[in-house]
């Protein structure tokens, strides 16, 4: 199927909404087939996925082969396996796609040989009781700038400052995953955010519709904030993964050199307060990285995480002297 879409959608207690997600991806003109993989649910999801698929042929529905919980990257996994279009997008069972979801993402991927993937706007629906704090999130979740390809792994987010698409608003070509891999099965968070850096250093990605949504995700307010702490506790582990990978696939300096940076500063430097008790440990670590991977000593960025370090010992070191001179 060359020009048509296999919609993934990791099913995990979600029997009261799997329906509408199904239903929102069969509304689509260029969707080829809904893969349904059923990740070891507790309620009632499967029975329901079962229903869904005995009764609509686009519906396949797969189950990991011990029956068991995976998580969302396996899960996905697992759908890109068994895809048999030649375009992928993802759609997560809580929400659902707006009417000609696919229309430009196609025209363009079909005209353009050399784009692997198109990223869209989000449309963001809170529910629940949302605090002054939460007022303020963003109705959309996109990249805010029209970025050439090339420009996109350094500008957006967590990396850049402009923005990041979402999971629902991306379609690329099942080939993609020969650049990048398949998802990360270790990360129990952040591996979308992982796979979509991935893509950004090695595959060509366009915007697409980004001041307009073509997808709604649902947002619980009461979890938000806990759940975006958790996100960030994640953040060292899977800059660091995303280091190692780029060193084995040998991309470009400066970006393993940006994703370095970017590790050093969510494991070491995020919470400064909390880190002036292990500066001597930080310049260890530091000392230890350039040793094994000797191009970062060509970069400013090691040198002002070094310094930041420095000062960090400096003023532990200082503290200790002034605590044992007054005892």
């Amino acid at each position: 199927m060359t020009n048509r879409v296999s919609v993934i959608i990791p099913v995990y207690q979600a029997e009261s909404l799997v329906g509408r997600a199904v239903e929102s991806a069969l509304s689509q003109a260029p969707v080829g087939e809904i893969i349904l993989v059923e990740d070891g649910s507790r309620d009632r999801s499967l029975s329901v996925c079962k229903r869904i698929a005995e009764n609509t042929k686009k519906v396949k529905l797969y189950q990991h082969p011990d029956r068991g919980n995976h998580g969302a990257g396996a899960t996905r996994n697992l759908g890109i396996e068994r895809a048999r279009c030649a375009f992928i997008a993802f759609l997560d069972v809580d929400d659902y796609y707006l009417p000609n979801r696919f229309e430009d993402d196609l025209q363009i991927l079909l005209k353009r040989p050399d784009i692997d993937g198109i990223y869209s706007a989000v449309e963001n629906v809170y529910e629940g009781n949302p605090r002054e704090e939460e007022r303020a999130q963003p109705s959309l979740t996109t990249v805010v700038r029209k970025l050439d390809p090339h420009e996109l792994f350094a500008n957006m987010g967590p990396i850049g400052k402009f923005g990041f698409f979402h999971t629902n608003g991306l379609t690329v070509r099942k080939s993609i995953f020969e650049k990048t891999g398949l998802f990360d099965v270790e990360l129990l968070r952040s591996q979308d955010t992982h796979m979509w850096i991935k893509m950004a250093a090695v595959a060509r990605l366009l915007p697409g519709r980004t001041e307009k949504p073509v997808a709604r995700r649902r947002i619980h307010l009461e979890k938000a904030l806990g759940n975006r702490e958790k996100m960030l506790s994640f953040r060292p582990k899977m800059f660091w993964k995303l280091f190692q990978w780029a060193n084995a696939k040998k991309i470009d300096q400066n970006r393993r050199i940006m994703l370095w940076d970017q590790y050093c500063y969510y494991r070491f430097l995020r919470n400064l307060p909390e880190a002036h008790a292990t500066g001597l440990k930080i310049l260890c670590y530091l000392s230890l990285h350039a040793v094994r991977y000797p191009f970062l000593l060509k970069s400013r960025k090691y040198y002002h995480r070094y310094n930041q370090a420095l000062a960090l010992a400096s003023q532990e070191i200082l503290s200790r002297t002034i605590s044992s001179t007054l005892r």
